[in-house]
């Protein structure tokens, strides 16, 4: 969405200001004219206009402008060395002012404004990279002006209404050949890479009847010829006919093509043939797809039972394997010794795990999912994300912090941020690689403290309210336990971090809770395995595999993750345990349940329009 005026009455910031701002702050040490990336982002109070200040970066190669309440593109002239330009989340509602930077431009980024046209593309003839979703574009003959960009690779159209019209009719593979027919010469459209079978399929501009049949019931018939040979007019009018596609494909004549000329039949069966290939291949696509969002959203639901699984593999190899039974065994005690658990907080494995291929799933099955940020965070200090609520299972900060699905390395870089899971996951064999090679890591205190002390930039995220708030999850509902939850804020004040806010909205509206009846047997085994183990299994249910009503799969809802501004502590050396530092503690702890609730009333009516009730504090 737009940047929105929050106070009507706030001064804007002038570009000048902000950009001596930014060479104090950020940019310090670096003349403006010799600056080859200029950031000046979500500024309070935004600015509001392009002055001629900006004229001033001419080695400029990089300029982010977004999160602003800008609402014109200003004069360009003297940027002359331009390549990137990002003007998303602002007010702009048309392209205008390119020509000072046409011969430079690379990367155009536009992303969440009220822009309808395109008008004016075709003038940055070097264009790749081309960000515009979110924004107000219903029309093909906008996406038309990009073929006049013949270096343009990298196309973002999501959230529009052109888009959007075709997702509601679960019409997205059909949609990419359409911009494809277009704009032929894309490598990435809408975040996923152009395969061979669609740069195929919108070569050979498959009818319009043919994607009827890949997008409705694969079952169509025409009596008008006029119709086809007005939507093909390079080939035969066919004569009065009548079509029937059944699945995988029986194509049946009714009556043959009465023409005079044999070739007019080959044509048409050449043409048939092609329609059934293409339908053919986008229904595979389809197919693939959906198999593909099944698989990850099966995998976040059974992360579950990560360990209990690693647990049967590590036996069953012991058991069947006599060769191995040493080393597994020297491997289990080490990984649960004082060395192994030192070992996790100075762990320097590269996250491999959050590239999986797999997670592409997960983006296309919670689709509008996205992180929000508020705030910019300075690579030089450390900080501790508190995340709120828990939920069930946790999904929205999996795919969030442990994938790279939502940017977060792209929206807050030189950031490096470790995730805290229960102490048992990285105490069994097997799993503790799993986790390590996520990003994962212990929530003891040396363990976290060891990853905020790494280097600047470092970060850790807690799950704040544990296992006794996701047995508080309801959909419609944010009940957290923080009142009582102040061990996190010892630890900013230890380590030197800063406190970062993190609400999830649509964690608790991924399942539905089952309510236990005080006292019954379940609930005495939900508690018992609390009080033993640190972790409980609540009852719950989201949807099934094939569209029933229950089962195991999270609900597929946006998942909307709010990064907060980052909350600066006092420094303290004395003893946190003293009456002293308690007394810190708590006035530290009630700046960020004020902070937190401010950050909530912010965005609780654009991402839980539908809530039941707001968020409370309940212990």
């Amino acid at each position: 969405m737009p940047a929105v005026k929050a106070n009507a009455a706030a001064k804007a910031t002038p570009c000048k200001q902000a950009l001596a701002k930014w060479l104090a702050g950020p940019g310090a040490g670096v003349e403006a004219g010799m600056a080859e990336k200029v950031e000046l982002i979500g500024l309070c109070p935004p600015i509001e206009k392009m002055d001629s200040s900006l004229a001033a970066l001419r080695a400029c190669r990089h300029l982010a402008l977004s999160t602003n309440n800008i609402d014109k593109i200003g004069s360009l002239a003297g940027l002359e060395s331009l390549q990137i330009l990002s003007l998303g989340r602002n007010c702009l509602k048309k392209l205008e002012n390119l020509e000072a930077v046409a011969s430079t431009l690379r990367e155009l980024w536009l992303s969440y404004n009220q822009i309808d046209r395109l008008a004016g593309i075709e003038k940055c003839s070097q264009l790749r990279v081309l960000y515009a979703s979110n924004n107000r574009i219903k029309e093909w003959s906008e996406v038309d002006r990009l073929s006049a960009l013949p270096e343009l690779e990298d196309l973002l159209l999501v959230g529009n209404p052109l888009y959007n019209e075709w997702k509601d009719n679960s019409a997205l593979p059909q949609y990419r050949l359409e911009v494809l027919k277009r704009v032929p010469g894309l490598k990435k459209l809408d975040g996923l890479p152009v395969d061979v079978e669609e740069r195929e399929a919108a070569a050979k501009n498959i009818p319009h009847s043919a994607r009827h049949w890949a997008s409705h019931s694969l079952h169509y018939s025409t009596h008008n010829d006029t119709t086809i040979a007005a939507q093909q007019p390079e080939r035969p009018a066919l004569t009065k006919m009548s079509l029937a596609w059944t699945w995988p494909g029986n194509l049946t004549a009714a009556r043959k093509p009465s023409g005079p000329s044999q070739s007019a039949t080959v044509s048409w069966i050449a043409a048939a043939a092609a329609a059934f290939v293409a339908a053919f291949r986008v229904q595979l696509l389809q197919l693939g797809s959906t198999i593909l969002e099944l698989l990850g959203a099966t995998y976040l639901s059974m992360r579950y039972f990560t360990g209990p699984t690693c647990w049967l593999l590590y036996g069953f190899v012991f058991w069947r394997e006599p060769l191995l039974r040493l080393p597994l065994l020297l491997y289990h005690i080490y990984i649960i010794s004082p060395a192994g658990c030192r070992a996790i907080g100075s762990c320097g494995w590269p996250w491999l795990m959050r590239s999986c291929p797999l997670y592409l799933g997960q983006a296309r099955y919670f689709r509008g999912s996205k992180i929000v940020r508020t705030a910019e965070l300075d690579p030089s200090r450390r900080y501790i994300f508190a995340g709120h609520p828990h939920g069930l299972l946790g999904n929205a900060y999996f795919v969030s912090f442990c994938t790279h699905l939502l940017g977060f390395d792209d929206l807050f870089p030189g950031i490096r941020l470790s995730i805290g899971v229960l102490d048992l996951n990285l105490r069994v064999a097997f799993c503790r690689e799993i986790c390590l090679l996520h990003g994962l890591c212990d929530v003891e205190k040396s363990t976290l403290l060891a990853r905020l002390r790494q280097r600047p930039g470092s970060a850790v995220f807690l799950a704040v309210g544990g296992a006794a708030e996701s047995l508080l999850t309801q959909p419609g509902c944010m009940d957290l336990i923080l009142l009582r939850r102040k061990g996190f804020v010892r630890l900013a004040l230890e380590a030197g971090a800063d406190l970062v806010p993190v609400i999830a909205f649509g964690e608790n509206e991924c399942y539905q809770r089952s309510q236990l009846v005080p006292g019954s047997l379940a609930d005495r085994l939900q508690t018992a395995t609390k009080a033993i183990c640190g972790f409980t299994v609540p009852r719950g249910h989201g949807r099934g595999i094939l569209n029933v009503k229950s089962g195991p799969l999270p609900e597929p809802v946006p998942l909307v993750t709010v990064i907060g501004a980052p909350i600066r502590l006092p420094e303290f050396k004395g003893d946190l345990r003293s009456d002293e530092g308690q007394a810190v503690v708590d006035a530290c702890h009630k700046r960020y349940c004020k902070a937190l609730v401010d950050l909530y009333d912010q965005h609780k009516d654009e991402y839980a329009p539908n809530r039941a009730q707001d968020m409370r504090f309940v212990e």
